[in-house]
């Protein structure tokens, strides 16, 4: 997605419900799904300064502050979501909160300090690296190409059960629509 970014004539939506991609909206788009009633929501930049309160580069900074449950990030302890979004308000990055902790009075700057390591540690792993070389073609990608048998031995060597599921049902769907494009039209 990053590498096709400075493609002006393409339009560059993921959709996915891993709200760590939010650190790639630029010209990138996240199409987070929803259900019935609250419907997709599209998070771009004024989305996430809405929801967040600053700019999608500071998601690392943040969940190295306040954490992140669903990828087992335990942040610093006793800050939470209004505080980590308020400090990076304030001050920017961590290296920057950092550089000003004097200006931090009583417990906040304690639980700073004591849990400084956590902090960077849990944006380390919470930051997405877009630097990494893949095949960028987007016919790389034709979901009629997908190796199923090599996937699933490489699955099941890493004992990964719960996508060698998802992989399945994958392929049951793929299979419908290659059979359904093969079929010949009356019309």
């Amino acid at each position: 997605a990053k590498e096709h970014e400075p493609n002006e004539d393409t339009d560059i939506f993921i959709y996915s419900s891993d709200l760590d991609l939010i650190q790639l909206v630029n010209k990138v788009k996240i199409i987070r799904p929803g259900n019935a009633k609250t419907g997709n929501t599209i998070f771009d930049i004024p989305a996430v300064q809405r929801k967040y309160g600053f700019t999608p580069n500071f998601i690392p900074d943040y969940k190295g502050l306040h954490g992140d449950p669903s990828d087992n990030l335990p942040g610093i302890k006793g800050v939470g979501q209004k505080t980590a979004a308020k400090l990076i308000q304030e001050y920017g990055h961590l290296e920057d909160i950092y550089k000003n902790i004097d200006r931090i009075t009583g417990t906040l700057k304690q639980r700073l300090i004591d849990g400084k390591e956590a902090a960077f540690f849990c944006r380390k792993l919470a930051t997405l690296h877009t630097d990494i070389e893949m095949e960028t073609r987007l016919s790389s990608y034709d979901i009629g190409d997908i190796n199923f048998n090599e996937i699933e031995t490489h699955f099941d060597q890493l004992e990964i059960s719960k996508l060698s599921y998802k992989l399945e049902k994958l392929k049951v769907k793929v299979e419908k629509v290659k059979d359904a494009s093969m079929q010949q039209t009356l019309f």
